[in-house]
């Protein structure tokens, strides 16, 4: 659920991307967007990914139409942890209905 909440999720994200260039304009799962470079605060993406604790290089792709996210990805840094590597995130289904059922 992180990564919808607006105040650490991928809009706080995106908010706090710095030196943001869009590279090109292509097809993600079948959605025309803009891929643009960007480097992302450490304090924003440790709230995803805790440990981060320096900028992260990473991609965006943004809906042409709509400038919705549609895909991240993010080049995290070797940490305390182990070896850093790539993440990608895919996001689909805007607006679609959710049921959510109580469990018994």
């Amino acid at each position: 659920t992180a990564i919808l909440d607006p105040e650490r999720g991928a809009a706080a994200l995106l908010s706090g991307a710095d030196q943001g260039t869009t590279e090109a304009r292509e097809a993600v799962e079948g959605v025309d967007a803009y891929r643009v470079a960007a480097t992302f605060p450490a304090e924003r993406v440790a709230t995803l990914v805790p440990g981060v604790v320096e900028p992260v290089p990473g991609v965006v792709w943004l809906d042409a139409a709509t400038s919705r996210l549609v895909r991240a990805e993010l080049q995290l840094p070797d940490g305390p942890a182990g070896k850093g590597g790539p993440v990608t995130v895919l996001m689909s289904e805007y607006d679609a209905p959710v049921t959510i059922t109580a469990p018994a």
